[in-house]
């Protein structure tokens, strides 16, 4: 074989403790014609030098709940305290167990003009038109920066396919730039339309099912329009009930949640109801607010209906007519969370139950996030996709989580 060629191992043995590798590994030779390979098991961790890729290797326990998605790139990797010819890599102390991680996908909203354009390989592209051919629109000219009103993609049969496949390109990126990190994903969940996302990512949706979905799913919700929405920080679970109450409201998202006096102040709710009934909501709570220690203060949302409120029953039929035509697979390598109960699915036909029932129901997003951190130990939290209102929403629930980062359209 030539000096700088490639060829395929089944297993390395190193001694005693030898570790079984995935087929498809490559090695390969120094211009001095050695070897160069190097083994090691991502929970022990790498510290990557520049320039270097590696080939994740992870071994699962007996009763092991999950298998996270095999990152595969060819390179190098090293076990501690081993030398090897050109080590690309240098080992790390064990990370702690709350290095799990967990991939975050936002909803509508969070779209703006150009957020497709910094994708330009191949790959991506070839995705952007196939969704484009699917939905009869030209994705990558109706999210340029320069030559659309960003008042258009507002719209929600443009903002949602815009927001999904955004995400999902951004989940993308972060398996090709950050793979330790994407190796210890266990959990995902979106908020509203990113629960699709969420689910495409676990490949419970194939992408092209996917994107007839939420083509449908847009184009239902856009019908149901009329009715506002608005959010409210700084007050607690009862005042807003009580205040939905007063005015003829209902709460459609409950982001963040605190009963803590001392943390109330980051609460986060979004409430909907007709406009006439969200102005004065509006206008009462800000009209009370304790400006000087953050209570109580509110702001319309710029939607065109009530999202997640019983004025969305209309769009429930068209959702779960499109939902019997496609295939639904369960995930196995990761936990997918339902906006409706706050936990993980538990079965295919809980998925199609549930993704209907969500169009009218309150996003449970707090009780996702607090699902992950004390029942599945997640410690960090990364949200693809544009913009960064989930890693901000993550530090409200939790100021004293470890770490969290966002993998976007910028990045």
């Amino acid at each position: 074989m030539k000096n700088g060629g490639f060829r395929e191992i089944d297993f390395l043995d190193i001694g005693d403790d030898a570790v079984l590798m995935t087929p498809n590994i490559h090695a390969h030779y120094t211009d001095h014609g050695m070897l160069q390979f190097c083994p090691v098991k991502l929970e022990d961790g790498v510290e990557i030098n520049s320039g270097a890729t590696i080939m994740p290797l992870t071994k699962y326990g007996k009763n092991s709940r999950l298998r996270p998605f095999a990152v595969t790139v060819k390179g190098q990797v090293c076990s501690e305290n081993t030398a090897y010819i050109g080590n690309p890599c240098k080992a790390i102390k064990m990370q702690e167990e709350s290095s799990k991680g967990a991939i975050l996908f936002p909803g509508q909203g969070s779209q703006y003009p150009g957020m497709l354009s910094t994708f330009e390989d191949v790959a991506s592209l070839e995705l952007i038109d196939k969704a484009s051919s699917i939905l009869g629109l030209d994705l990558s000219e109706l999210s340029s920066a320069s030559s659309i009103d960003s008042s258009i993609i507002k719209d929600t049969v443009i903002a949602q396919p815009l927001v999904l496949i955004g995400s999902l390109l951004a989940a993308e990126r972060m398996r090709r730039t950050h793979p330790v990190d994407f190796s210890k994903v266990v959990a995902c969940a979106g908020l509203s339309l990113g629960e699709l996302t969420a689910l495409c990512f676990a490949r419970a949706l194939t992408f092209e099912d996917c994107i007839r979905l939420v083509k449908v799913r847009a184009s239902a919700m856009a019908k149901c329009n009329g009715g506002a929405m608005c959010n409210v920080q700084g007050l607690d679970r009862k005042q807003v009930e009580l205040l939905c109450r007063k005015f003829g409201l209902t709460i459609s998202n409950v982001l963040c949640d605190h009963e803590d006096s001392r943390l109330i102040k980051d609460n986060v709710f979004i409430c909907s109801g007709t406009g006439v009934a969200v102005d004065k909501f509006v206008a009462d709570i800000n009209l009370n607010a304790d400006c000087e220690n953050g209570r109580g203060r509110s702001k319309r949302l710029r939607v065109s209906a009530a999202f997640h409120s019983k004025s969305m029953k209309p769009a429930q039929k068209a959702l779960e007519k499109a939902l019997k035509d496609i295939p639904i697979i369960f995930p196995e390598n990761v936990l997918v969370y339902s906006n409706v109960t706050g936990n993980p699915y538990r079965s295919v036909s809980e998925i199609r139950t549930l993704l209907v029932k969500h169009l009218v129901s309150p996003v449970q997003w707090h009780k996702t996030m607090k699902d992950m951190q004390e029942n599945e130990q997640v410690g960090r939290f990364f949200e693809c996709g544009p913009m960064h209102s989930l890693s901000t929403l993550v530090k409200k629930i939790n100021p004293e989580i470890p770490s969290s980062r966002v993998i976007s359209s910028d990045a």
